[in-house]
């Protein structure tokens, strides 16, 4: 890989890389290697799959729900389709290199990117800097715990106590969320806590708060 292509790449994940062989074998099919030599993606592929579901896992629990919620909510998170998603946004898919008989990427060599690169920011720049890069490229909405940003807003605006749900359960969940005293969102879901991070959502929108918050 070029030193142009790899600066290309560093700036697409947004993380400087100290050992920037790492980065380089994440963008490196093993098609390539069969005609090349070297150390394809497969590795780095094995250690990422873990640790973006640990991730997305961890930030699900923050956001509540019981098991069989998250567990769903993991699963269309981290599958192949949203992966690759966040590949191609980084522009990621360009600079993988892969052999002449691997001209079309399938949907899975390009996820795969996904979890390469994560486990080798791991690697390199530590467990923070893999959250950053996890969270921050997985555009899924469940991801983002609405109601703690909520909170932080309001406390610091209102002070202790400002936030309150109001709630019900009759076939589905609605929750209103009052904000000062005053009606701010309304939300739907399988559970309160789904119907209370919808409630929140809106309340985000409405009271147009600062992306810093969420």
């Amino acid at each position: 890989m070029t030193d142009a292509m790899t600066e290309k790449a560093q700036k697409a994940v947004g993380v400087t890389f100290g050992n920037v062989r790492l980065l380089q074998t994440a963008l490196t099919h093993s098609s390539y290697v069969n005609e090349h030599g070297g150390e394809s993606n497969e590795r780095l592929e094995f250690l990422g799959d873990a640790l973006v579901n640990c991730i997305v896992a961890e930030a699900l629990y923050s956001c509540g729900g019981d098991e069989g919620d998250m567990t769903e909510r993991r699963k269309r998170i981290v599958s192949k389709k949203p992966l690759a998603e966040a590949v191609r946004r980084l522009g990621l898919e360009k600079l993988l290199r892969t052999g002449r008989g691997s001209s079309q990427l399938s949907e899975k060599m390009v996820s795969d990117v996904f979890e390469a690169v994560a486990a080798a920011i791991y690697l390199d720049s530590g467990p923070d800097a893999c959250r950053r890069f996890v969270l921050g490229n997985l555009r899924e909405t469940e991801l983002k715990d609405f109601k703690s940003a909520l909170q932080r807003y309001a406390q610091k605006k209102y002070g202790n106590g400002a936030v309150r749900y109001d709630g019900e359960v009759d076939g589905h969940a609605v929750s209103t969320v009052y904000v000062d005293g005053k009606p701010c969102g309304v939300g739907k879901g399988r559970n309160l806590s789904e119907a209370e991070q919808a409630a929140a959502r809106e309340a985000i929108d409405k009271l147009g708060i600062d992306a810093d918050f969420i």
